[in-house]
């Protein structure tokens, strides 16, 4: 049985974006996405045995945008995990690239009026988007 942190509040969307993984313990995983939302996104990886739930990491987005290709960072949590990969909840964003990771979300997303209507009921006062 898996075991699991999640309470997802956003609509997934499938996309395919290619992902950093950042562990405590230094280790750095490679994967894309399967399907992200606003809050978090399952990514398709091989996980490593030291993988545990509810496990800091940062997550980096690899996006292509106006600038040429940026890294979103997150600090994330392990929410769970599966052979095929692990699921994310972001806990805060790095405000360098957000607006490009919004955008891309956003073009991604053929109900906008759901997406807005998730944020009205759910607002992301605990999403951080830093100065760094």
């Amino acid at each position: 049985m898996n075991k699991s942190i999640e309470n997802r509040q956003y609509t997934r969307l499938p996309l395919d974006i290619m992902v950093e993984l950042h562990l405590k313990d230094g280790t750095r995983l490679y994967g894309e996405t399967a399907d992200i939302s606003l809050d978090g996104a399952f990514v398709n990886l091989t996980p490593p045995s030291s993988i545990e739930i509810g496990q800091k990491c940062r997550l980096e987005l690899i996006i292509k945008s106006e600038e040429g290709w940026v890294r979103v960072e997150f600090d994330s949590i392990i929410a769970h995990s599966k052979n095929e990969g692990i699921g994310i909840r972001f806990e805060s964003a790095n405000a360098a690239y957000h607006e490009s990771f919004l955008r891309l979300f956003m073009e991604g997303n053929h109900d906008i009026d759901k997406l807005l209507e998730e944020l009205s009921r759910h607002p992301r006062s605990e999403f951080h988007f830093s100065e760094t």
